[in-house]
Order: C-alpha cells, then sequence, then structure tokens
C-alpha cells in the first residue's frame, strides 16, 4: 500500500471516496482526514490526472 497526501481543493471527500471504490474496490484504501488535504492509503501511487 503507498501513502499518498491529496488536497481537498479541488476533490471533496465524497468524490474521493467514490473515485477510491470504483479504483480498488471496498476495503482496499484508507483515508484520513487532515487539515488541508487527505491522506489516502491505496495499493498503488496515484497520478494527478486520476483524481
Amino acid at each position: 500500500m503507498k501513502p499518498q497526501s491529496i488536497s481537498n481543493r479541488y476533490i471533496k471527500l465524497e468524490d474521493l471516496r467514490n473515485l477510491l471504490m470504483s479504483k480498488f474496490g471496498a476495503g482496499n484504501f484508507k483515508i484520513h482526514e487532515r487539515e488541508n488535504g487527505y491522506e489516502i492509503t491505496v495499493p498503488e501511487v496515484l497520478e494527478e490526472v486520476s483524481v
């Protein structure tokens, strides 16, 4: 699993959750809210164009 930080400036939590659910499936990612964004743990590194 690869940890990544994503700004909340361009994507809402619900949209991010839906994106990760469609890409990796339930239970295959984690999202932690931070002050300026989200810390996600996913099976592979996401490219900016994916988000």
